[in-house]
């Protein structure tokens, strides 16, 4: 079953009065915008490890993160996926990750959405658990 949706795409997003460390605040700023104009409960930007940003989005009981990092020369990666996920354990136990991919997906559109809508960011591929090649998907992919 797979678990999260990962993109690479190209940008400059602008700079965050408030953060100049690590880049891309504004650009978790406006997933987080896009996730609430659709219906999801969004918290504030966080600091993601020291490299970039994360978001926790929420409906219902399912629990997702999105987590945006630089890796270069204008390229970003950002990870749609459940916020928890049990390991060898939890799963014998029968515990599930905190979403399904159904709502990853659901997710990641409205992700790719407002990546695009603005057209500041371009080149996008998705790819379902791993990291996105030129030959991955130019939209989140229905299936892995």
């Amino acid at each position: 079953m797979p678990t999260s949706l990962n993109v690479s795409f190209m940008g400059s997003p602008p700079k965050d009065a408030e953060y100049d460390h690590p880049e891309g605040r504004a650009l978790a700023r406006l997933v987080r915008q896009a996730v609430q104009q659709k219906g999801w409960v969004a918290g504030e930007p966080d600091n993601w490890r020291d490299v970039g940003w994360s978001v926790l989005c929420s409906r219902g009981s399912s629990r997702l993160e999105c987590a945006i990092s630089l890796v270069g020369g204008g390229k970003w990666i950002l990870q749609v996926a459940p916020n928890a996920v049990p390991g060898f354990l939890g799963r014998a136990l029968g515990r599930n990750p905190s979403a399904s991919p159904a709502e990853v997906l659901e997710l990641s559109k409205v992700v790719h959405g407002a990546l695009q809508g603005g057209n500041a960011y371009s080149d996008f591929r998705w790819r379902w658990d791993g990291l996105p090649k030129s030959d991955s998907a130019h939209e989140p992919p229905q299936e892995a």
